[in-house]
């Protein structure tokens, strides 16, 4: 959102001098070296923490890292992936694994749990950390996951639609017992605030007020958020081949136009 009265007023200069409606605001801009902004103490969200900010461009990503290191900068951004492999590495060593760590995923035998978790492997090997990858079948996958996890990690695919009591909370964060495809995730996680996520579901489930409800889903999300039980990978795509003689866009994954389709 832009000021009109500024916009008139700068004319062509407003590139260079903008004023607008965020937390900062525009105080000088150095080209091809930096930009200076101060916070917006009107700010409709709250007075940002961070007072003053420069932002600074420098080109070349082994300079940003040398100058991170040394403290000169708090963020760099899009870094090399040699150099966030590097930084990682220290940091595990620095936990207490300076040899490595060894983690386990528990995954059912389908494509796409076994792609995603070759990935992950191929990613964590970089930093120094093995993954051991252990394929089930379906059902055998996921009554370990309902039931005692031993395993540090598992893979799963969630189905998402309009209600996220059913889907995701409902069918990754309820006990498991009593209810079909409650896994309870956070359980595993063996931690207190699993509880408070638990808690939450709950409220929802009886909370018919939409601004409470609002309010009680942006703690659930806080919760799974800061813990981090569950953390999305992707969303899949899933196509259709369809003989040509069917016509009407049938979409069989959603059932959304079964009743539209027709045979020429």
């Amino acid at each position: 959102m832009f000021s009109e009265s500024a916009t008139t007023e700068k004319g062509d200069r407003f590139g260079q001098e903008p004023v607008g409606s965020g937390p900062y605001k525009f105080v000088e801009w150095v080209s091809g070296d930096n930009i200076t902004l101060a916070a917006n103490e009107d700010y409709w969200n709250g007075v940002p923490a961070i007072k003053n900010m420069i932002i600074r461009l420098i080109s070349e990503q082994s300079v940003q890292m040398i100058e991170l290191e040394t403290g000169t900068i708090d963020v760099a951004l899009d870094p090399l992936n040699s150099d966030v492999a590097d930084l990682l590495s220290t940091g595990l060593a620095e936990a207490g694994y300076p040899d490595g760590l060894t983690l386990s995923v528990v995954q059912a035998n389908v494509v796409v749990y076994t792609r995603a978790a070759e990935v992950i492997q191929n990613q964590l090997a970089k930093v120094g950390i093995t993954l051991d990858i252990t394929t089930y079948d379906d059902a055998t996958a996921s009554s370990m996951q309902e039931g005692d996890f031993k395993a540090d990690l598992s893979l799963r695919l969630v189905n998402i639609n309009g209600d996220p009591i059913v889907s995701p909370y409902g069918t990754h964060f309820e006990p498991a017992k009593g209810v079909v495809g409650g896994r309870n995730v956070a359980k595993n996680a063996n931690d207190p605030e699993a509880a408070t996520l638990q808690a939450t579901i709950d409220k929802l489930k009886v909370t018919f007020d939409q601004d409470k409800k609002v309010e009680l889903l942006k703690e659930a999300q806080r919760l799974c958020n800061e813990n981090m039980w569950w953390i999305p990978l992707c969303f899949a795509s899933l196509n259709e081949i369809q003989n040509v003689s069917l016509k009407g866009n049938m979409k069989v994954v959603n059932y959304e136009y079964m009743n539209k389709a027709y045979f020429e």
